[in-house]
This record gives C-alpha cells, sequence and structure tokens, in this order.
C-alpha cells in the first residue's frame, strides 16, 4: 500500500494543504478512463474522468498562484520548475518506451505517425494534431499509442497561460474573480456554441472549448481562499450532490460526440460540489480517502499514461479488439508499470534534496530531454518512419504498403492550375489536362478511382470533382450525425459546380458516378432532405437513394452526355494492416486478406437492389461492375504477392486504383463496340 503524505512543504509557492479525498477523486477519474477504454460498450461514458481530472487541476493551480501572487511570493521559474519535474518524467519514460516498442514492431507509416505524435506530446500540441487528424482519412484511434496525450496537451497550455495571465492582471489590480469567470463564460458559451453548430472535433479538442472546466476548479480556489463560508455551509449535502452528479454522468451519458456542451456539467459540477464538501464531510472522509482509492490516486497520473499505451499496442499486434483475459493482463501490467514509475521516478525527482543548483540542474536536463525527444519524433516522421527497420521488412515486399498517416495519392493538377477554375469550398478538384472527355463525380471513392487516372501516362482524359461523405444529389444531403464539415448547403454547392462544369465543357462526353453505397444507410451516416436537420428513416432514405441519382442522371443525359455508374467495391472486415506479417505478433498469425464472394455479395444486397432500380428507371445508364476486378467466382482478395489495393478498409490504394482503371478501359472499350 501506498503511503499517504500529511503534507507536502515546499520553499517557496504557498501550496494547498494535502487532501486525500482529492486524490481519491483522482482514482476515481482514472478508472473511469481505464473502464472506457478496456470496456467501451459497457462503460459508455467513462471519457468524463478526464473531466474530472480538469477541474482538479484548475483548483491545485489556481489555488497555489492566487495564494502566492496576494502573498508577493509567487515565481516563475519555481512555479514552472514544480511542473517540469511534474509531468515530465512519467511522460519521458512512456514516449520512449512508446518508441523503442514502436521501433520494433510498428510498419513504417505507423512509426512515421507515432514520430509525429511524440513531437507532440513533447511540445503539448497533442490535442491540435489530433484535432487536424479528425477528417475522413484519419486512422482508428486505437491505432494510436499517444492518442490520450491530448488531454494532457489542454492541461500544459493552461499550466502555460493561466499564471502569466494572473500575474498581469494582478499588476494592475483586476481581481481573480472576475477574470475567472469571464474565462470561464466564453469559454462555456464557445463550447456550447461549437457543439450546436456541430464542430464536434473543435469541441473536444480545443482549450478554448475546454478552459472552462479548469476555471471551474479556479472558481473553487477562489472561494475555498476567500469565502469558504459561502461552499462549506452544509458539506455532507454538497459530497453527496457531487458523488451522484459524477455517478450520474457515468451511468447517464452516451458517446462522446456532441462533448462537452452541456452534458459536461454533470461531471464539472459533481467535482466542484465534492471538493467544495472539504475533507471532514463524510463521503470525503470515508470513501475518497479510503486509503485503497487514494493509493491508486497517487498513481492515476503513470496510469494514465501507461494504460493507454499498452491497450493501443495490443490492439495494433492483435489487429483488433483483444480478448477479455488480453485485456485483464493489459490492465494489471498498467497498475505494475505505473508503481514503479511512482517509486522509482516521480518520487525520486520531487523528494530530491541536492539543494537549489541541482534542482535546476534536474530541471533543465528534463527540458533538454524532452527537447530530444521531441526532435527525434520529427526527424522519424520527417523519414516517413525509417522504412529500413527489420519491423518493415514484411511491408517493404509490397511496391506500396498501406498509409494511415494521411490520403498518399497524388493531389497535383488542380482544377485551378489546369483549367481556370476557382476552388470551391470543401471540393476536391484535379483534371490531368485542359481538355477533358470523362468527368468523375462523386464522394471519397471518386478520389479512390481517380488516383491512377491523375498518373503521368494515364490514357483517360478526365475531370474529377468530389466532396468526401457526398452523394451528388440536389435535393438531399447526406452528412455524418455529428459532422459539420458536410452540413448542407456546401456538399449541394459542390454538385452544382459539376453540373455547370458539364454545361460548359463540350469536351467531356461521359459521366462517370462514384460513390460508397451501403455506408450511407448506417448508425454514424444518413441521407438528409436539403434545409432539414432530421435523418431520414432506412426506407425513406433508400428512396432519396434512387430519386437523388435519377434526378441526377436526367440533368446529365439532359445535357447529352453519357452516363456510367460505378458500383461500390468490396468492403474490408480488417484494416490493410493485419494482412501483413509483423516483427512480433501476439496470435502469431494474421487475418486473411480473402473474403468470401457470397459474403460480400450479402454485404451489398440491399445496395445492388437499390442500383438495379436506379437501372430501371434509368435505362440509358451504364452500370460498371467492380466486384470482378477484386472478386473471382469464389473469393474477393485484398491483395496479391507484390500489392495491397487498399488504405483502409474500403478506400484504395493505388495499386488498387490502377486495378480497377486498366479494367475499366477495357470495360470502355467494349461499350464503344456495343454502342
Amino acid at each position: 500500500m501506498l503511503p499517504i503524505p500529511k503534507s507536502v512543504q515546499y520553499p517557496m509557492l504557498p501550496h494547498p494543504k494535502y487532501r486525500a479525498d482529492i486524490d481519491g477523486l483522482r482514482a476515481i477519474a482514472v478508472l473511469a478512463v481505464i473502464a472506457f477504454h478496456a470496456f467501451p460498450l459497457s462503460v459508455m461514458a467513462g471519457y468524463t474522468g478526464v473531466d474530472v481530472f480538469f477541474v482538479i487541476s484548475g483548483f491545485l493551480i489556481s489555488t497555489i498562484t492566487f495564494s502566492s501572487l496576494e502573498q508577493g511570493q509567487f515565481s516563475f521559474v519555481e512555479f514552472y520548475g514544480r511542473r517540469i519535474k511534474r509531468i515530465f518524467p512519467s511522460l519521458i519514460v512512456v514516449m520512449i518506451t512508446s518508441y523503442v516498442f514502436g521501433w520494433l514492431v510498428l510498419f513504417a507509416d505507423e512509426f512515421a505517425q507515432l514520430g509525429k505524435h511524440i513531437t507532440g506530446g513533447a511540445t503539448f500540441v497533442s490535442n491540435f494534431l489530433l484535432w487536424s487528424e479528425a477528417g475522413y482519412f484519419d486512422n482508428a484511434s486505437e491505432t494510436k499509442p499517444l492518442l490520450h496525450l491530448w488531454s494532457l496537451g489542454i492541461e500544459e497550455q493552461f499550466y502555460i497561460l493561466w499564471p502569466f495571465l494572473l500575474w498581469s492582471t494582478y499588476k494592475r489590480h483586476i481581481g481573480f474573480l472576475l477574470v475567472t469567470l469571464s474565462i470561464l463564460f466564453c469559454s462555456f458559451l464557445l463550447n456550447l456554441t461549437a457543439v450546436l453548430q456541430h464542430h464536434d472535433d473543435v469541441a473536444f479538442f480545443s482549450p478554448y472549448t475546454r478552459f472552462w472546466e479548469l476555471m471551474v476548479g479556479g472558481v473553487l480556489a477562489y472561494l475555498n481562499i476567500h469565502k469558504p463560508h459561502l461552499i462549506t455551509r452544509k458539506p455532507n449535502i454538497n459530497a453527496t450532490a457531487g458523488l451522484l452528479l459524477l455517478l450520474g454522468g457515468l451511468s447517464m451519458l452516451r458517446g462522446h460526440n456532441a462533448y462537452p456542451g452541456y452534458r459536461a456539467l454533470m461531471p464539472v459540477m459533481g467535482t466542484f460540489l465534492l471538493i467544495s464538501a472539504g475533507p471532514n464531510a463524510w463521503i470525503n472522509r470515508h470513501i475518497m480517502a479510503n486509503r485503497l482509492l487514494v493509493g491508486i490516486g497517487l498513481i492515476s497520473y503513470p496510469l494514465y499514461l501507461w494504460h493507454w499505451v499498452l491497450f493501443s499496442y495490443l490492439w495494433i499486434l492483435e489487429g483488433g479488439v483483444p480478448d477479455m483475459s488480453t485485456i485483464m493482463k493489459a490492465i494489471a501490467l498498467s497498475f505494475l508499470l505505473a508503481l514503479i514509475t511512482y517509486w522509482f521516478i516521480e518520487r525520486t525527482v520531487k523528494l530530491n534534496k541536492t539543494g537549489a543548483i541541482m534542482g535546476i540542474n534536474i530541471t533543465m536536463g528534463l527540458v533538454v530531454l524532452m527537447v530530444l525527444l521531441g526532435a527525434i519524433g520529427f526527424l522519424t516522421f520527417k523519414q516517413d518512419g525509417v522504412s529500413s527497420r527489420v519491423a518493415n521488412s514484411y511491408a517493404r515486399k509490397y511496391d506500396e504498403p498501406t498509409s494511415f498517416v494521411g490520403d498518399p495519392r497524388p493531389q497535383t493538377n488542380s482544377c485551378q492550375e489546369m483549367l481556370g477554375m476557382p476552388p470551391i469550398s470543401n471540393e476536391s478538384c484535379l483534371s490531368n489536362t485542359k481538355h477533358p472527355e470523362y468527368l468523375i463525380l462523386g464522394d471519397s471513392h471518386a478520389d479512390s478511382f481517380y488516383a491512377a487516372i491523375n498518373m503521368q501516362g494515364s490514357s483517360l482524359p478526365a475531370l474529377k470533382i468530389a466532396k468526401s461523405n457526398t452523394l451528388p444529389f440536389v435535393a438531399y444531403v447526406t452528412h455524418r450525425v455529428r459532422d459539420s464539415a458536410d452540413h448542407f448547403g456546401k456538399s449541394i454547392l459542390v454538385v452544382n459546380h459539376a453540373l455547370h462544369t458539364a454545361a460548359q465543357y463540350e469536351s467531356i462526353k461521359t459521366i462517370v458516378l462514384v460513390t460508397s453505397g451501403h455506408n450511407y444507410f448506417s448508425e454514424l451516416n444518413g441521407i438528409y432532405k436539403a434545409d432539414t436537420d432530421e435523418k431520414l428513416t432506412l426506407p425513406a432514405a433508400e428512396r432519396a437513394f434512387v430519386a437523388g441519382y435519377s434526378d441526377l442522371i436526367s440533368r446529365f443525359t439532359g445535357m447529352g452526355k453519357r452516363v456510367i455508374f460505378v458500383t461500390e467495391w468490396p468492403d474490408l472486415d480488417y484494416s490493410p494492416h493485419s494482412f501483413i506479417p509483423r516483427s512480433f505478433n501476439l496470435k502469431s498469425i494474421t487475418h486473411d486478406d480473402v473474403m468470401a464472394r457470397v459474403a460480400v455479395e450479402k454485404k451489398q444486397s440491399a445496395y445492388q437492389k437499390l442500383v438495379s432500380e436506379i437501372k430501371r428507371r434509368n435505362p440509358g445508364v451504364l452500370i460498371y461492375d467492380t466486384l470482378p476486378v477484386f472478386c473471382d467466382a469464389i473469393n474477393c482478395r485484398a491483395k496479391d504477392e507484390k500489392n495491397i489495393y487498399y488504405i483502409d478498409k474500403d478506400h484504395l490504394s493505388l495499386s488498387g486504383s490502377r486495378r480497377v482503371l486498366i479494367d475499366f478501359l477495357g470495360w470502355i472499350k467494349k461499350q464503344d463496340v456495343m454502342h
């Protein structure tokens, strides 16, 4: 059992008296996060543990800063020195371990991404990096071992900005409470606005939409110092209400989309009330200050750092969700590593009594190590994950390894430079000629289809207009349930641009429609009638799919254009990475890249019925079936001995795009002969 410190004394800055119940609260927060990551379908709101950490940090840091400024004892050197000694040691160890293990097991693209995230972690901008990556081609969060550093980034940004702001306002005789409440109000308003406008990535990762949670802790710190009578009148009621709100949030909230929003008030205010109740409230004294919870709270920081790294690498090595036994072993190992890190690293640095000069040297040493680590991560990213490593040897046998770092297809030959077209917001517009004969129109699958066409030497003179996650309709729009980027008019603007372009260029004789199919009929994705915010029911969405395409086809045929409808290729059951043997595999096998054709056809059956109905209503449209490109009579394949055809579960690699293009060109010749 870990010892519970009676008090913590520092030579310069005033420090809040140690409260065991706050460590107990930390334990609840970290256990909630671990449970959410280990059992996401059972503990669906465990992510609210991060909100608890934010309030605690806001309370403790604000208490130190308020008190030291008012007592004339504040020192930036002392403040940041303490933060560095508290945060850097464990973080450095975890990131070095992640890097070394990644060197041994990750493919080049995965290792390049890890390098980028190490740089983000070392510079405390992980939240901004993940915010920028939260796009259509972003890989699964489970394959990012340092994903969880986003919350640490927000806390560090708070640590950097908050003391400077308080110091400058204090010099100008502006009250701490006024500053804290002003930031709280503005940040909370930005948070609500982001959620209401469906900017979920902004709301979740931005410090501007998260600082209000830390400011709640700041308000509590001010009241605790200057007006304790306002918050300690009924401590047992406060503690009971706080615990109920905390547990209520854990049991009632579902999904982290549209979060934090107003829903975060439950864990935030629950934490506020529990801390405000003080150490003598019955719940805080007997439950929160329980020695087991306090012991977990003391190691909560390294425990938070280690657990996700282990979970993520397990996911990567197993090629999917680990089984229950493996997850439980990972949790146990997380606790063991956290204990070792706490005892031999955190406490060693924290309890160092070698004097001021040595203390400064330790601090500077930690800073230098962090800078070096960030530089190593950056070089790894710039060198594309050091593909010469042994861990990447299996991937090197393929001409074009899979890539999760981003969409690897070349984005040259823009419509602006080739045709003088002004760019359209949210649109991908490319052309390989000044006189296009084909117009490729659709969503990100149109990007996949066009990738090989855009390569030098392609014999198909074509223009592509595409927008991710968009069916090319005028009366209907498509977007993920919480996807602001595709909200209403933007997709229609892209479709209208395609219609205008087809009418403008007489050289364009053929329209090729390429989109995903069954993915638009899911819980996460949907079809909406234009200018409404109501997702269509499945039968209505299927009717809209047929009607939308029929309308579009009639518009193009009315211009005298030939229209080709490209059916969707097979979706994969696993990430392409799981088809390649690793230097180290937990199960010593890879997932099979071969799928039974009958299973693929069954998965597409509802979609194919809609395609048949589109053909029935529009007899002149030509249907190009992509299944024969990847499937024989028995099986469908995602790779051959030299090529992997996909970059993720449903988007083609350049190799896959070439395969489709070669078949499509042969098919076109046959159609020209027949017609």
